[in-house]
């Protein structure tokens, strides 16, 4: 599950990230460049740090209420990630057609909870300031409904604002609905 709201990450949202405890090494901020496909928001195609990566949409598990404070889609996907070596006419075509792709910096923090990814993530984009909530379950090929819905009605309990089911979204879905 994931929400996108404009402007810089609310100090009232960083405080409860910190509240959840101790998180993981904080990654580098990255800019990473995603392929424009427009009416697509069940792919996603980017390269990140050398790397092409390719996102698919595998399922739509529908919209889904945590606690009072947040609805969302939840959605299941698959990774495909090639190292530079393996897709080197592919890299050097976005590297020479800027047009072609959307920069995005991206600064996150992360935080690990009973086998969910936490996420809060500062985005800078051509269209404006914005920051990202995630909830992601790490499990193996089936999806995993049930972990993420009790983390996340735990998680979200005192979250300091409502997240609204039009603000949830993949990236995909986030660049498709904010770029010509």
């Amino acid at each position: 599950m994931r929400w996108f709201l404009p402007g810089p990450v609310p100090l009232s949202v960083l405080d409860w990230f910190g509240s959840l405890g101790p998180g993981l090494a904080a990654p580098a901020p990255r800019t990473d460049r995603y392929l424009l496909l427009p009416g697509r928001d069940d792919l996603g195609i980017k390269l990140r740090e050398g790397r092409l990566e390719i996102k698919g949409r595998t399922a739509e598990l529908g919209i889904h209420r945590l606690g009072s404070r947040a609805i969302g889609e939840v959605e299941t996907w698959c990774k495909w990630s090639l190292a530079s070596e393996e897709v080197p006419e592919a890299l050097r075509v976005l590297d020479a057609n800027p047009a072609l792709g959307v920069p995005v910096h991206k600064d996150r923090a992360l935080r690990m909870l009973e086998g969910c990814q936490v996420e809060v993530t500062a985005l800078e984009a051509p269209f404006g300031v914005w920051w990202t909530l995630g909830l992601e379950a790490l499990t193996g090929p089936e999806p995993a409904l049930a972990p993420l819905v009790s983390v996340g009605e735990h998680v979200l309990g005192d979250f300091p604002d409502r997240l609204g089911e039009r603000d949830s979204r993949s990236y995909p879905g986030w660049l498709v609905a904010h770029t010509p």
